[in-house]
Formats: structure tokens, C-alpha cells, sequence
């Protein structure tokens, strides 16, 4: 039973509409539930991990979240993962010259 079962009544049409009312502790508590453990939020060195980030997707991802995405460097913060440590260097020059005014 996943999260759309759990919350939405199994309704994906009600996932972005009613996601942010949803409470830390019900989602610590389904994942708890789910997975046997969880991070609390205050322990998690990052918000979130994009995988695949020197790939196309991931840089579609990134290029989402640095248009929209607020707080990035100070309330929201992330990592970036891939295979290759230099295509990853990479990307992050490239979005640094993408999005100069960006915090890092």
C-alpha cells in the first residue's frame, strides 16, 4: 500500500492537491510503518539526493529546481549522485554558469 493508498484514498488525482497538508509526523509514521525506520528531519544532512545527475533527466531535474524551487542553500538543500565523479563536476559547472545568482 503505497503513499496515493494511504493518504488519497488511492486517488492520484488528489496527491498534489492535498499533499502539503499533510503533517511530518504522518509521514514519519507511514514510513516507520512501511519501512521499519525512518530520518528524522533535523538529522538528514540533505532535503533530498537527485540519482542520475550528470544524465539528461537529472539535468532536467536541476534545471527544474533551480527555476523553481525556493530557499535553495538555506531551507532546501541537496545533493547530487552519478557514477561518474567528473561528469558530475561538470554538471555543477554547468549550473553554476547556467544559474549564476544561485547560493552553493
Amino acid at each position: 500500500k503505497g503513499i496515493t493508498d494511504h493518504f488519497f484514498e488511492g486517488k492520484p488525482q488528489l496527491f498534489d492537491k492535498y499533499w502539503d497538508s499533510l503533517k511530518e509526523h504522518e509521514l514519519r509514521s507511514f514510513f516507520h510503518d512501511k519501512f521499519g525506520k525512518t530520518v528524522l528531519r533535523e538529522n538528514r544532512p540533505f532535503s533530498f539526493v537527485v540519482y542520475g545527475a550528470s544524465g539528461y533527466t537529472g539535468k532536467l531535474v536541476l534545471d527544474y529546481i533551480y527555476e523553481h524551487v525556493k530557499g535553495l542553500g538555506t531551507e532546501v538543500t541537496f545533493a547530487l549522485a552519478g557514477r561518474t565523479p567528473s561528469k558530475l563536476h561538470d554538471r555543477v559547472a554547468e549550473i553554476a554558469e547556467q544559474f549564476p545568482a544561485s547560493t552553493y
